[in-house]
Order: C-alpha cells, then structure tokens, then sequence
C-alpha cells in the first residue's frame, strides 16, 4: 500500500484577498484553489509553502503559520488517492504575478468566495473558511469522489476542536463578541445596540430592535462553529416575569441559543471574579461597572463583599439629562454632571482609597493618552496602570470641552458610536470616585465576562 502524498497548501493573503491557482494539470482540471505542491525530500513544511508560491506565482514570501491538517481521499471507481495537506500562511513580500505553467492566477475576496462556489474545489473552499479565516480547528478529514467527470465533496469533517468557547454579552447599547479559552479573553467585535429605546417592563423592547438583535446573533452563528453562550445585565432584567420567561422562549425559537439574564448578586459574584482575582491589597477596594441603565458599585475587602450598591444611573440616563454632551465639544460643564451624580448616590458606610474601573477604560485610556502610569500596588496582567484621581478628573475635562466628537470616533473607527457614551461614562466615573474618597484608579478592560470565563472554565 502507498504512502500518503505530503503536500503544502499556501493561503497567501493581502488586503482580505487570498491568491488562487485554476489548476490544468493533475486533479481538478480548470477548478480554483489553493497554490501549492509536494514536499521535498528533507525540506521542512514552511520551506515547501514559500517555495512552491514562489514557483508558481513568481511572489517571495514570508511563512507566518501552520494552521492546521487535512486528509484527504479522492476516489475515482476503484481508485484511492490519499494526500496529506498541510494548510500555511503565508505574507507576501513582493507582489507582482507571473503566470506559469501551473495554471492561471488570480486574487480573490475572502468575503466573497460564496460567489465563485462552482468555480472552486469543494475541499479548499471549506479550507479556507474554517482554517483561514476562522481558524476554529486544526485536523479534518476530507473525502471527494469523482463521479462523471465532476468532483463531490462527501465529507469535511473535524476530528478536533481547540478548547475555544464564543461567549457574547448583551448590554442596554452594546452586543459584545469574546473568543474565551481557560487562559484568555479576547475581544472578536462589538456592535451597538439601543435596546434601552422604547423599552417597556411590560411589553419589553421594540420589535425593530428585536428584529435587528436576532439578526446579529444569527449572523454570529453563521461564522463561528464554536460553542456560544450569550450572558445579559441589560434590560431583560427589568422586564414582568411572565414577559421575561415569554422573551426568552422566542429567543431561543428564533436563535436556537439561550439567553442568560444575570440577576444583580451573580452580576457581583461574576466582576469580583474578573477584578480582584490577583489583587492582594488588603485594604477595602470599591470596584465599580457602569452600564447604559445603572451602575453597579461593589465595596470589597480581602475579596470578600462588604456593600452592593446598584445605582439607577448610566450612560444613556445622563445623555438624555444632559443632551447636549454629544455635541461636537460639550457646552455642559462636567461638575454640572459630577454633583448631580453624586447627589443621587447613598453614602457608604467605609471609605475606600482606590478603585477598579471596568467597561473598556483601561483601551480608552491607552487610545486618548491620559497620563497612566505602571501599577505599582500589586502585578497582574490584566491591569497594568493606574492614574490618580486628580490626573484623570483633570483629562476628563480635555475630553469634554477640547477633545471633539469626530476625534474620539476616529480612535474607535470599527465602533465609533461606542465614543458616544463616553462622556458620561467618565463624568459618573468621577463623581463615584469623589463620593466614596477614592485617591487612585485601576482602569480595566475586564468585565463580568472575565469572571463568568473564569467561572466557566473551572
């Protein structure tokens, strides 16, 4: 019995286009796919993937990654051909096409490969889109059969998936995307939502709304095999039991998924689990995570509870108060915001000299140059800086009355109206910091989805 053939596939990609070869000689006859040939003997994987692209397209290359396997069968009648496929990618270094001998050339739009389906092998379509672009496996199994001149895939299958889970939180204004594993968070996208427009505890949200919140989730599913879990602390918690309970239904109906609506205490357990979790100061420590409806204050001490305070203002409650913070340059003067803030805020019973702040805070530092320095209190990765509360009441009023609209959109160009709430978000900030005596600031980008992982993959 023959060996398999071992052979390198090369995904050359620029700009969102992938290099494709319509073979002429060997299988596939006049079909689009994947550039690439035989490994050499005594030549290493990511040697064969830069030097068959170089053959055949004339392009020098860089290898980036292995991305994964494919065995692959093709059968015709009788016959089995077993070849090994090693997907790469590669990074173009120079780029001008020579057409060879091999066959024709021609970048494609990754998005757009659905529209040529015909026109490309079955295998190498499925390959690029769960290898190359979602890169959500790293071994398949492939079988095509040759039946009157025409190739059909018969299977695509994998045999593993890497410990990934997709985990979205749903907010008052935002969709959130996270790619989880046991040892990282990263965020996907985010997309903004009003969810709050029109809501009624009675009635829910509008049908528009829902219409275009089922839209995104579906349109999530359909590019990530991943196990999904989606998480809310948003307004279904506000909603009449019976319309809960009846929303919740029509979610899962429409979606096939489950809504997860976090009540108040497991919203507390999830964020202390996402910010204290390497915090050894001994002293109380207020962590704080504002939302388009409410804010949630949590006083902690050697990271156990002492006060829950859940305050019914966020973000869109001062942008409707104070309409006139999404201008350009806000004409409202940011302690007009603090002292009402602080006015609706109860006392606590212990002062606590710093606080986390969460919510993407740590990310909008960073892209807005407040003068954060290194944490000095204690390591973690997860919250590397720290500003005193004088430097960042003294930014906040750049942001306010110096710093354009426009220009905080173009800081976040792939969600620029997550910007819009920014003003109000720091102006509460503030005013929570002021109240409760807190003399310095952890900006964090963890959230409660941080602690659910934790908790999800323990």
């Amino acid at each position: 019995m023959e060996r398999p053939l071992s052979v390198t596939l090369s995904a050359l990609i620029y700009e969102d286009k992938i290099l494709l070869i319509k073979r002429i000689k060997g299988n596939f006859p006049g079909l689009w796919g994947l550039p690439g040939g035989k490994i050499e003997s005594n030549e290493h994987i990511q040697s064969s993937a830069v030097r068959e692209i170089l053959e055949e397209s004339g392009i020098e290359s860089e290898f980036k990654s292995h991305l994964g396997v494919v065995s692959e069968h093709i059968i015709e009648k009788d016959d089995l051909q077993h070849i090994i496929l090693h997907i790469c990618e590669l990074k173009p270094l120079s780029f001008e096409l020579k057409q060879g001998i091999e066959g024709e050339l021609k970048w494609f739009d990754l998005d757009s490969l659905d529209l040529h389906k015909e026109e490309i092998i079955a295998s190498d379509l499925m390959m690029i889109e769960h290898l190359v672009k979602k890169k959500d496996s790293l071994y398949y199994n492939s079988v095509l059969e040759k039946i009157e001149g025409k190739y059909f895939l018969k299977k695509f299958e994998s045999l593993e998936k890497k410990q990934e889970k997709i985990i979205i939180d749903i907010g008052s204004y935002t969709v959130k995307v996270y790619l989880c594993t046991k040892d990282k968070t990263s965020s996907l996208f985010q997309k903004s939502i009003r969810l709050k427009e029109n809501f009624s505890p009675d009635f829910g949200i509008s049908d528009n709304v829902k219409r275009e919140l089922f839209n995104i989730i579906n349109s999530i599913k359909t590019r990530y095999d991943n196990e999904i879990k989606i998480y809310s602390t948003a307004v279904f918690r506000d909603m009449q039991e019976n319309m809960k309970k009846d929303f919740e239904k029509e979610f899962y109906n429409t979606t096939g998924l489950n809504l997860n609506i976090i009540d108040q205490d497991k919203e507390s357990y999830y964020l202390q689990l996402a910010l204290i979790g390497r915090c050894s100061i001994q002293e109380p420590i207020l962590l704080m995570n504002t939302g388009g409806g409410s804010t949630q204050v949590i006083l902690v001490k050697e990271k156990k509870p002492l006060e829950k305070i859940n305050i019914q203002i966020g973000v869109g409650t001062i942008n409707t108060l104070f309409p006139s913070i999404k201008e350009q340059i806000s004409n409202i003067n940011i302690d007009d915001i603090v002292n009402y803030v602080k006015k609706n805020v109860p006392e606590i019973s212990t002062k606590a000299k710093l606080a986390f702040n969460t919510g993407g805070e740590l990310s909008f530092m960073r892209l807005t140059k407040y003068p954060i320095t290194q944490n000095t209190l204690f390591q973690d990765v997860d919250h590397p800086s720290l500003i005193p509360i004088e430097a960042f009441g003294k930014k906040n009023i750049d942001i306010f009355h110096s710093v354009s609209l426009s220009e905080l959109e173009s800081l976040m160009p792939e969600n620029p109206s997550w910007m819009h709430g920014t003003r109000a978000y720091l102006a509460i900030s503030q005013a929570i910091c002021e109240k409760y005596g807190v003399e310095t600031i952890i900006p964090s980008d963890s959230n409660i989805i941080h602690g659910i992982v934790r908790s999800e993959f323990s």
